[in-house]
């Protein structure tokens, strides 16, 4: 005797009790085999996601979890409540095209059986009605026709009993920050730069593989390849909407790239003189502006590509170039050792930091514009007042080797650094001990990207990876 669960809702809830049971292995099985009964139903997708997480298999459960989003809408009980939309209506071929999705969903539904034979009735099709009521009575003994047909089965809520636990478990638990979700290892040399888009679904990657790689954030796949540049990447960054993508290399070449399209579409060609280390866009979207070799700040329309201002105050190379969130300081920093600050209106310098004993690297500005993070090779990073030109008193020392990267999160809350120690800090600006590092990297970590909600981070690193760590 079979016995297996004779319906979906069945399959769902059997794998609902073992996992509320922690009996994860049978509701992966069970969930499982409500993929491959239904592949398009959403709680079965939700639950094999869930039950993976619990096994710790994150990256099948992200997959899995993504699959279930992809078909949030693709349940029995929206198709049926839509073919009795329909069938009301006398639309009586899509109301026939609707149950039938709702009974490939669930087989085991009464109601999917009903409305079929309905629709069928309606299009004259009585045989074909009558096997459809048939298969409805062997599920439920209690329908009797007497001759007649049914009468049009009711709605069905959106969430039942039987669904409860499956549909409102819709997040796993985040694993423990400082957790690497995934490693990205597709580059075939050192990756110096990491962005995030804005809407938090996309990464970009530029390495010395003369490639920038545009990868999806949760399950790692890459899904474009700029090709175009004839040297080693330094520098990728996203536009502040997140359709444009700017990259800069060892030629002095930056490139503006439609960021959505299926295949590769340079939108503009920049020219620099010498390589090209760091690119930073203005909030509005407007302007874009680099730093490199030749010790000045460019400033270009982002649309033309006509160059609007060159601030030269640096007595070498620069490393870093920063827009204040709020669009009125440019800042640069470089193998001088200092910091400088631009009126972004003017072009004019209003503030010179020069208080570390070793090239400034990275720079990042607080979320409210009123402070500024500077990474160097002298081990620490300082935090700098801006408008006042002074130091806030605060200088992080727990790296044991040269800092390349620094990077406030969204909220401000945390700062995230990486060296030459191979390691990922995050700390608090006024604490000078990490409270959570992150090993597994085997060279530099040279760059640094918080996902725009703060939970996740991303960090590039000589060793040719990029990883996602949990961060909270």
């Amino acid at each position: 005797m079979d016995e297996s669960p004779r319906s979906q809702v069945a399959l769902l809830t059997h794998g609902a009790a073992h996992q509320q049971a922690g009996r994860f292995e049978e509701a992966l099985a069970a969930y499982e085999q409500a993929v491959t009964r239904a592949p398009l139903d959403a709680r079965a997708w939700l639950g094999k996601g869930l039950a993976l997480w619990s096994l710790q298999r994150e990256a099948e459960a992200l997959a899995a979890l993504e699959e279930a989003r992809r078909h949030s809408t693709q349940t029995p009980a929206a198709f049926h409540n839509q073919a009795r939309e329909y069938y009301q209506q006398r639309r009586y071929e899509e109301a026939l095209g609707a149950w039938e999705r709702t009974r490939r969903l669930d087989p085991g539904l009464t109601a999917a059986h009903l409305g079929e034979g309905l629709a069928l009735a309606a299009l004259k099709r009585q045989a074909a009605a009558s096997a459809a009521w048939e298969r409805a009575a062997q599920l439920d003994p209690s329908l009797t026709f007497a001759g007649s047909q049914p009468p049009l089965p009711g709605p069905l809520p959106a969430v039942t009993l039987s669904e409860e636990f499956v549909l409102h478990t819709t997040t796993p638990p985040a694993p423990p920050p400082g957790t690497c979700l995934l490693t990205y290892n597709d580059h075939t040399a050192a990756v110096h730069c990491v962005a995030w888009s804005p809407d938090g679904r996309l990464l970009a990657s530029a390495s010395e593989d003369k490639t920038v790689h545009l990868w999806d954030a949760q399950t790692g796949a890459r899904l474009l390849s700029f090709r175009r540049h004839r040297g080693a990447v330094y520098a990728v960054a996203w536009s502040p909407d997140g359709t444009r993508l700017a990259s800069a290399d060892a030629n002095g070449a930056v490139k503006v790239w439609a960021a959505r399209e299926k295949k590769p579409k340079a939108l503009l060609q920049l020219g620099h003189i010498g390589a090209v280390k760091a690119l930073a866009w203005s909030p509005d979207g407007a302007s874009l502006a680099a730093g490199g070799d030749n010790q000045a700040v460019r400033v270009w329309d982002a649309t033309s590509g006509k160059l609007l201002y060159a601030y030269a105050k640096h007595d070498a190379s620069l490393c870093s170039v920063v827009w204040s969130p709020d669009g009125k300081r440019l800042a640069s920093g470089g193998r001088d050792n200092a910091v400088h600050v631009w009126d972004a209106a003017t072009g004019e310098n209003a503030l010179t930091f020069a208080h570390h004993s070793h090239l400034v690297h990275s720079l990042a500005w607080a979320p409210d514009s009123t402070r500024l993070a500077s990474a160097s090779w002298d081990d620490t990073i300082q935090i700098w007042g801006p408008r006042e030109g002074e130091q806030q008193g605060f200088s992080y020392s727990g790296h044991q080797r040269d800092v390349n990267a620094v990077a406030w999160s969204p909220l401000g809350q945390r700062l995230a650094s990486a060296s030459d120690d191979q390691q990922v800090h995050l700390w608090a600006p006024e604490q000078d001990s990490a409270v959570l590092v992150c090993p597994g990297h085997t060279d530099w970590v040279m760059s640094l990207a918080w996902s725009p909600d703060g939970s996740r981070l991303a960090s590039a690193s000589r060793d040719g990876t990029v990883r996602v760590w949990q961060a909270r």
